[in-house]
């Protein structure tokens, strides 16, 4: 008796996998009747004693769907693989939708599951996306061109300054001034740039000269030298005045 219970669980199973490999739908099939046979097949194939374990419950899940959309016919399963289901009941929905818009019969198509409205959607808003990425990417870019345009002249100004304090002054050779700046600088008496002629600064400093003090020192001493000689002529003057 065992043994031919085992026998026949194995005929049982064989049928249930040739009809499994077989289905296919036909012109007069409907995609619920294709649905309803390609479950009830797959559960006699993968789980013919209503197991309940998570991994065969997955398993015959996945039969189903592989087989649904293999099964479809070829203007639906095209469609139906470029929405890409994950799971058996919303590629049979996906596939009912398809085939009403397909048809032509005249049926109603839902807008919002059909496979070809989904398709067209989905291309819209792709290219939506596309348009506000390239205006965020243009408003990026004229953001960064001010902001650049603004942070050169501060480093340009910053270059300068430090050009001018590591140029030496032409007179002392000393930084961070230049040579019209320069306390050792006498107008008149400096020529730039020609080593050729003389260097009065330098005799100037030499002699502890001033232009400025030696200027007055000349004045003060030309005033007292005319007053004495002023006071010895007239006094000369006087006394021979008495002795006449």
């Amino acid at each position: 008796t065992t043994s031919n219970i085992i026998g026949a669980v194995t005929r049982i199973r064989t049928e249930a996998q040739r009809q499994f490999n077989n289905l296919k739908q036909k012109v007069s099939h409907s995609i619920s009747d294709l649905a309803e046979q390609i479950s009830s097949t797959t559960e006699k194939f993968s789980n013919p004693n209503n197991s309940e374990e998570e991994n065969i419950v997955n398993l015959t899940e996945k039969l189903k769907l592989s087989k649904f959309i293999e099964a479809l016919r070829p203007d639906i399963r095209v469609e139906v693989k470029k929405l890409g289901p994950k799971t058996f009941k919303s590629a049979v929905a996906i596939a009912k939708n398809i085939d009403n818009a397909l048809s032509d019969d005249g049926g109603e198509i839902n807008v919002t599951d059909s496979g070809i409205n989904q398709i067209l959607s989905q291309q819209l808003s792709t290219n939506k996306q596309i348009l506000e990425l390239s205006e965020k990417v243009n408003a990026i870019s004229s953001q960064n061109l001010c902001v650049n345009s603004l942070t050169e002249a501060p480093a340009t100004n910053s270059n300068n300054v430090q050009s001018y304090q590591q140029s030496p002054c032409q007179i002392c050779g000393k930084l961070n001034h230049k040579a019209n700046n320069c306390l050792h600088y006498t107008r008149g008496n400096y020529y730039r740039g020609n080593n050729s002629r003389p260097n009065y600064n330098g005799t100037f400093r030499a002699n502890n000269f001033h232009p400025y003090r030696s200027r007055t020192n000349h004045r003060s001493n030309y005033g007292r030298g005319c007053r004495g000689n002023f006071r010895s002529v007239s006094n000369r003057g006087f006394r021979n005045n008495l002795n006449f």
